[in-house]
């Protein structure tokens, strides 16, 4: 099996996708190999030589005195019959289907020098004759239940998937399937191959700020050396640079303190550095009038602008976006893609599925607009006269 790891890696993505800078904090704890790790890598190279067994493949069966038990082959079974009955179900639809075995696959186009090793992947097609994508991820533990609902590294297992093998083959469905016997759990999800792709736009924005704001310099700190100046330091550079703004920042805060409480509570460090950083930060910069006070338009206020903009030669071609921006809480990005056909006027609703983001280059010295996709919402559509 593969030994190496990818810093934003599929495995670790619910980690990187809620609390983008423990990927690179985590190198500063323990590498210490322990006795469930090494009975899984185990328990993973007996289901690769079931497999490649099936496939007549030229293979040496995996020894071990330790880790080879009857529970171990009788879960490894679970899954290489799992995995057979779908390449022969393909089969019985008509078609040849490629199967790969622990195939390293690529999504670096969604987060940068992303890269993870996928257990099983079969490309063929389903009963309905359309082209399917079915991934397969093999777990031994027995402590924690996976869910393979929109589980995030199976999700990015077939993004890499499609991206190297979806010029080949017309996918339509993807199917991604999580075997963990040991506590009764097999389970499938499945969403077509739009959704999929509309995911891995989402969440490109996350991926992309831990590259842009953490890699170069904080993100290289090992979490044991970590000082309380380090985190002010690290934040006040963020903002005084015009990098981000107060309170985006709120947001690599958010990721930052949850990653170091988890040191603390695993006895790593004693105490959290990030802890009352921003709230100081917020202090100097509102007692130096830094940041201005906001506050939302009151009614009055909001019919005495768009009553301005109305009869405004001017500016009366901006009277129709403010009113959809007051009347439905619209974000301006949003409402730079939004499209006729997301308007439900039966129904008085607007879905949102689609956003636009400024991505400033690595230079400072310019921007891209791009699209990215959302979870779909609906916001309601207010009647404008």
């Amino acid at each position: 099996m593969p030994e190496e790891h990818a810093l934003l890696g599929a495995s670790s993505s619910k980690r990187w996708l809620h609390c983008t800078p423990s990927v690179r904090l985590e190198e500063g704890f323990p590498n210490e190999s322990s006795v469930f790790a090494a009975e899984g890598t185990f328990a993973h190279e007996v289901c690769e030589y079931k497999v490649r067994k099936y496939l007549h493949e030229r293979v040496k069966r995996p020894q071990s005195e330790k880790f080879y038990t009857e529970e171990i082959d009788q879960i490894t079974d679970v899954y290489a019959e799992f995995v057979i009955t779908i390449i022969e179900e393909m089969k019985r639809n008509g078609c040849e289907p490629l199967v790969l075995v622990e195939k390293r696959v690529d999504y670096s186009h969604i987060a940068p020098s992303g890269f993870g090793t996928a257990d099983m992947i079969v490309i063929g097609s389903g009963a309905d004759g359309k082209g399917l994508l079915h991934i397969c991820d093999f777990k031994t533990g027995k402590g924690v239940f996976v869910d393979c609902d929109h589980n995030s590294q199976m999700m990015l297992y077939a993004l890499g998937a499609l991206h190297e093998y979806g010029y080949i083959y017309s996918i339509e469905t993807v199917r991604m399937s999580i075997i963990q016997q040991r506590l009764d759990n097999v389970s499938t999800f499945e969403c077509s191959r739009g959704e999929l792709e509309a995911w891995g736009e989402s969440i490109k924005p996350i991926a992309r700020m831990y590259d842009r704001f953490v890699v170069p310099g904080f993100g290289k700190k090992q979490i044991k050396t970590l000082k309380r100046t380090d985190v002010r330091t690290f934040y006040n550079s963020l903002v005084d640079d015009g990098k981000l703004a107060i309170n985006t920042l709120e947001v690599v805060h958010n990721f930052l303190h949850q990653i170091i409480d988890l040191a603390v509570n695993d006895d790593y460090i004693r105490y959290n550095p990030a802890h009352g950083a921003l709230k100081e930060l917020k202090r100097e910069y509102e007692n130096a009038g830094l940041i201005p006070e906001k506050r939302a338009l009151t009614h009055k206020e909001q019919i005495r602008f768009t009553e301005y903009l109305r009869t405004s030669e001017e500016y009366a071609r901006w009277y129709a976006p403010f009113c959809v921006l007051l009347h439905t809480g619209l974000r301006v990005g949003e409402l730079c893609v939004l499209q006729w056909s997301d308007v439900d006027f039966e129904n008085r609703t607007i879905t949102v599925s689609h956003t636009m983001v400024d991505y400033p280059d690595r230079t400072g010295e310019g921007t891209t607009m791009r699209y990215s996709a959302l979870v779909s919402a609906q916001s309601p559509c207010p009647q404008v006269s």
